[in-house]
């Protein structure tokens, strides 16, 4: 999201192929502050929950996320740091064939962007990836 301090982009790999279980997103995530962001890697890699999906502009479901457990630690991204996290299977076994695109979004707590731990407003910043486009022949 622009001003929040953290850019996302994605790409999938491959752009095209005639299996639905093919795609690979890869999101890469860059901390633009002056301070460090927190991240939950474990909830950033649930596609359901990081991800957005769609055909000619209908959204594609994900299956329900798993049942969080307790929250886990929270990786720590320095200013200047970039990390990635790699999505598999963006589309589900009986998906019919057109052009997709896929983008990344997430809302984080304002406090793991920009405050000391523990001093949150509870407000979210959603940090959000342009599209990126990939067929299914």
């Amino acid at each position: 999201m622009e001003g929040s301090g953290v850019d996302a982009s994605i790409s999938v790999t491959p752009t095209s192929a005639p299996d639905p279980l093919a795609f690979t997103a890869r999101v890469a995530l860059a901390n633009r502050t002056d301070g460090d962001v927190r991240l939950d890697r474990a909830r950033l890699s649930v596609p359901a929950l990081a991800l957005e999906v769609q055909r000619d502009g209908v959204p594609v479901p994900f299956p329900p996320p798993p049942v969080p457990g307790p929250p886990g630690p929270l990786d720590v991204l320095q200013p200047g740091e970039e990390t990635e996290i790699r999505h598999g299977r963006l589309l589900p076994g009986d998906a019919d064939a057109g052009r997709y695109r896929v983008r990344f979004s997430y809302p984080f707590p304002a406090e793991w962007i920009d405050d000391p731990p523990g001093t949150g407003s509870g407000e979210l910043v959603t940090v959000t990836s342009p599209w990126a486009a990939f067929e299914l022949l």
